[in-house]
């Protein structure tokens, strides 16, 4: 997380309210809250098979740090106890395949980033490796000329010339090799763990057929290498249709659904972070709303903890930005109520004004009869003679951002269509403010 000097004059060291995903270290681990239930079936899946674990929720219930904070705590219990617990190493950062992205250069990029975790942990676990060519590789890796090719070989900074890395070998499918064989050194059977790589976002692909068929071609490059571990995360029950392929069947687990954090949560969740930011200089941290209405917030967006994170920060920097800092609880309550009814009301108007009556309809209809969440299935309910004729509806709310959507004529039972938080916010504008 970057610092801020607005918290920092706070007294906290970082910003309290980022609403990225957690990391898989120490700090994602004291910042994760309320999933034990989750937490412990992630856990089971990712030491004990090396089939896919699949992780199925709304955008921004916090699959992807789920993800990370069970690999975090799985590496915890080897170094806890290294003979009952295999060796779970998260990868340092998650990836995301595009519909334009070959096989081959997602690979690529996998084995890359595999790399280099290997590296940065080999002494830290004194793996005991004879990685030959590690220096050459490191420095490959991170040259200012990654990736720039002659002839088909990488070339790095040496020497104060760039020139081809001919003694190392690493064309390629060169390089592809090397860090396979470390991989099926350090783990040479499924039992022993491997490297976890988070495969997030898999709704971007839009269809359940992309998505499927994007899975399908990784198989047997990638699913199928010693070493590896993936998790899966993926929302509007996009990972249902990839599971089902029949080209995946052991390769992939049915999916945990991660439903969003229970509302008794949300104010542990601001706790956590208050006290793990506490710049400890002497002096209490100040906020200029207290966790009430964090609460608040996390249920006006319908428990998206992203979107209330987003918000917190919002609101204050809203408050540094005005000059006057409220003190009092009560100060505190009216600025914030003040602020989030002007807030909705502006983002209500504007997005009224954009869409016409049919899709505010539309939208009112999504929330009341299917909370939030339908697919292109659902027309006549919802009032249309046709997916066509709501298309157009669906569409005007998504260019002003009251919902998410991905086409999916192939499965128009999936739930390809939800609310996003700043819509819940408008349709909680609209009941306590009037349309």
């Amino acid at each position: 997380m970057n610092g801020s000097s607005i918290y920092n004059s706070w007294n906290f060291t970082d910003n309290p309210f980022s609403a990225m995903p957690l990391l898989a270290d120490s700090l994602g681990d004291q910042l994760f809250i309320g999933r034990d239930e989750e937490l412990r079936r992630v856990g089971i899946r990712l030491t004990s098979s090396a089939s896919a674990v699949c992780l199925d929720g709304m955008v921004g219930v916090g699959k992807t740090s789920l993800a990370n904070i069970a690999a975090f705590r799985a590496l915890r219990s080897y170094r806890a106890n290294s003979r009952t617990s295999p060796l779970i190493i998260p990868c340092r950062r998650p990836f995301q395949v595009s519909p334009t992205e070959t096989p081959d250069d997602f690979r690529m990029r996998v084995l890359t980033e595999v790399a280099q975790t290997l590296l940065e942990r080999s002494s830290e676990f004194r793996l005991g490796l004879n990685m030959e060519g590690s220096v050459g590789l490191n420095a490959w890796l991170n040259s200012p000329l990654l990736r720039q090719w002659s002839l088909g070989v990488p070339i790095f900074s040496a020497g104060g010339g760039a020139q081809s890395n001919e003694s190392a070998g690493f064309t390629s499918s060169g390089f592809s090799r090397t860090v396979i064989s470390w991989l099926e050194a350090i783990f040479p059977d499924n039992q022993n763990g491997g490297v976890v790589c988070v495969l997030d976002n898999l709704e971007l692909l839009e269809t359940s057929a992309i998505a499927r068929k994007k899975i399908e071609a990784l198989r047997d490059t990638l699913f199928t290498v010693k070493g590896l571990r993936w998790v899966l995360c993926g929302a509007h029950g996009i990972l249902q249709g990839v599971v089902a392929s029949q080209r995946l069947v052991g390769h992939m687990q049915e999916p945990v659904y991660v439903p969003p954090l229970a509302l008794a949560h949300a104010q542990a969740v601001f706790d956590a972070r208050v006290q793990t930011f506490n710049a400890q200089n002497g002096s209490a941290p100040y906020l200029p709303f207290d966790a009430d209405d964090f609460h608040r917030m996390y249920l006006i967006v319908h428990r998206s903890l992203r979107n209330a994170l987003a918000y917190a920060n919002d609101y204050c920097l809203h408050i540094a930005e005005s000059g006057t800092e409220p003190r009092t609880k009560e100060e505190k309550r009216q600025r914030f109520d003040s602020w989030l009814k002007r807030m909705a009301e502006s983002i209500r108007d504007a997005v009224k004004a954009q869409t016409g009556p049919r899709a505010m309809k539309l939208f009112q209809d999504a929330i009341t009869q299917f909370d939030g969440e339908f697919g292109p299935g659902d027309f006549t309910t919802l009032g249309f003679k046709s997916v066509q004729a709501m298309r157009p509806q669906v569409k005007a709310l998504e260019e002003v951002g009251l919902v998410e959507a991905q086409k999916d004529d192939v499965d128009q039972r999936r739930k390809s269509i939800s609310v996003t938080g700043k819509g819940w916010l408008v349709h909680w504008c609209i009941l306590t403010h009037g349309s």
